[in-house]
Parts: C-alpha cells; structure tokens; sequence
C-alpha cells in the first residue's frame, strides 16, 4: 500500500458517505515487535465493529463492510514493510489503506465523512525540492519531501564531475627529491623542497 499523498487526501474528503470509518495506528517498523501490528489492526477493528453496531448495523452488514480491513491482516505480505503510521479509510464504495510517515495514537471513528485531523501535518509545508549530489565520480538527482526522498532517474545526465568537467581530475602529490651527502631535503604538497 502506498504512502498517502495530499491530491489523494483532497479526493478522499470529495467522497463522504454514510458511515465514514478511520482508522488510525501507530506502526512498529523493525525487529520482533512488528508482528504486533496486524494483531493491533484487529483489536482496533473490533471497536471499528462495536461502533458500527451502535449505528444501527447487522451484524453480517458489519462483516461484510469490515471484510476488506479483514483480508489486509490476514495478508502476511503486506505486514513485511511499514512506515511509522497506517491508516484506513472505508465507506460503502471504497477502501484504502495508507503507510504514514508520521506519529499517530490509536484511532478509531465512524462518521459522515472521513476524518483526518491526524492527517494535517502531511498538508503542512509539503514542498518538494531537488538534491544534485556530485562526487568526482558519481552524480544523483533526487527528489525529495519533507517526509520521503527518491532518486531521479534522467537521462543523458553527466555520471562524474570529471565527466562534466571533460578532463581527468588529478590530486596534487607530494614530490620529494634527495640531494648529495650534507643534508636531506623534505617536501610539502605544493611547497618548493626545504633543507633539513
């Protein structure tokens, strides 16, 4: 599942249906512990499905519209990467489900639309901007938010400095020279010879 994107965000609040459930969950994102995740999924789903009952659901109404939230923890797969948070939104007529690169508590909550006040730092200077890393003999092009980075793959782009450059870059060496029975000469990068 992707990570949510703020055009994705704008067309999810375009599309309130009666009921509108959010989930929220803090992630573990490594080591042993990550096998609790689905296992938290689940125990906010039972209260997804008390709350929907509350409502005014049947029980099999319920099933049927928590089924989809149902399969993603049974899909051992997808467990095997996450990001700091997850979300889930479903209505009657879609179900998504996101990896967040933000810290969220345990949340659940069925209304008329979806809810994502836990959402707004993700619509807080979300700029994209570009990062050039040139070393002698690589370059990269990345692309990057405040929350994720990716490298750009152009084409035709230089593969070194020396390749932009168009000559070979060449480190000064030191010289050292020796000179006849009285004496040493020492020397430095860049430096004319001294006797010692």
């Amino acid at each position: 599942m992707p990570l949510l994107l703020r055009e994705e965000l704008k067309g999810l609040l375009e599309n309130p249906q009666d009921p509108s459930l959010s989930i929220f969950a803090p992630m573990v994102q490594a080591g042993p512990e990550t096998r609790q995740n689905p296992v938290r999924i689940k125990n906010l789903l039972r209260q997804a499905e008390e709350k929907l009952i509350d409502l005014g659901m049947r029980g099999n109404e319920v099933s049927d519209f928590l089924a989809p939230a149902r399969n993603l923890v049974k899909d051992a797969s997808y467990w095997q990467q996450q990001a700091t948070a997850l979300v889930i939104f479903r209505n009657p007529t879609l179900f998504k489900a996101y990896r967040l690169p933000l810290d969220v508590e345990d949340l659940v909550v069925v209304g008329s639309t979806f809810h994502i006040k836990p959402l707004l730092p993700l619509l807080a200077n979300d700029g994209r901007f570009f990062i050039l890393a040139v070393s002698e003999n690589e370059a990269r092009l990345y692309s990057a938010t405040r929350h994720n980075i990716s490298e750009v793959h152009v084409e035709d782009m230089p593969k070194s400095l020396a390749e932009v450059l168009k000559f070979d870059i060449i480190e000064p060496r030191p010289q050292f020279h020796s000179i006849a029975a009285g004496g040493t000469l020492t020397a430095r990068p860049g430096a004319a010879p001294t006797r010692a």
